[in-house]
């Protein structure tokens, strides 16, 4: 807030007026025809007037000008040329502090306000899954779009929809155009999201399950199959004769 205020009481260089503006404007329009004009920074002045520096590569010399205006609109103008990026800066009109898309949020407080899910934590479930259920309560969790702990593609459709809010608050003709690209995605999320819970509930309606010989080791106990029986014997028993060297011997 110090350094905002700081830069908002230094004094800026005379801009360009007359011919010289409009020779340096219409230099600054070719070159950017031709691809040759590089923004790299932006702000607004306390006249409202959006206030841009860029590189005018030229005959390998590299200059930098202050700009006026939505550089996509035809009425931009240059106010000023400069050597180097310092001397623009501090030679152009000073920068007001920019607005934020929520000024009732604060950067401060707590970002989640419910206990998520990670998309790490889905992979993980997904790879160590013996069962279809399990896949399909992944898949669930991950497309689930209720208000008390959405899933992270809803999440990111949340975040693709505030982006393009902030792009059409640019109010410029390029931040249109990004803000209209991102509804195009965030709508396809919204269909991507619809697609994937309506798998995960037809993955959990089947019962599945990955067969033994998916682990390189199978560890499980066979049931050894039972002895053969074979019918009693109705011959009467074999009398057993013992050999004559195994008798014991009398003593005479």
């Amino acid at each position: 807030m110090l350094t905002d205020l700081v830069d908002q009481h230094r004094t800026p260089a005379p801009e360009f007026t007359g011919q010289q503006q409009t020779a340096w404007t219409e230099r600054a329009h070719a070159a950017r025809e031709r691809g040759e004009l590089e923004p790299f920074e932006s702000w607004y002045d306390a006249q409202g007037r959006l206030i841009t520096l860029a590189y005018l590569i030229d005959e390998d010399t590299s200059t930098v000008l202050v700009l006026a205006c939505d550089l996509d609109q035809p009425d931009w103008q240059v106010l000023g040329r400069h050597d180097n990026e310092y001397q623009a800066g501090q030679s152009a009109p000073p920068p007001v502090p920019p607005g934020v898309l929520r000024p009732g949020v604060s950067r401060y407080q707590d970002r989640l306000t419910a206990p998520e899910v990670p998309l790490q934590e889905l992979i993980h479930d997904v790879n160590v899954a013996g069962h279809s259920g399990d896949v399909a309560e992944a898949l669930l969790t991950a497309a689930d779009d209720t208000t008390g702990a959405p899933g992270p593609l809803e999440r990111l459709g949340e975040l693709v929809r505030t982006a393009g809010q902030f792009a059409d608050a640019l109010e410029t003709l390029q931040g249109r155009h990004t803000a209209a690209r991102l509804n195009f995605v965030a709508r396809q999320l919204s269909a991507l999201t619809r697609e994937l819970f309506d798998t995960g509930e037809e993955l959990s309606s089947t019962v599945g399950v990955l067969p033994p010989h998916r682990v390189p080791r199978p560890r499980f106990v066979t049931t050894p199959e039972p002895a053969a029986t074979t019918a009693p014997s109705t011959s009467p028993p074999t009398a057993v004769t013992t050999p004559a060297a195994a008798l014991p011997v009398r003593g005479r």
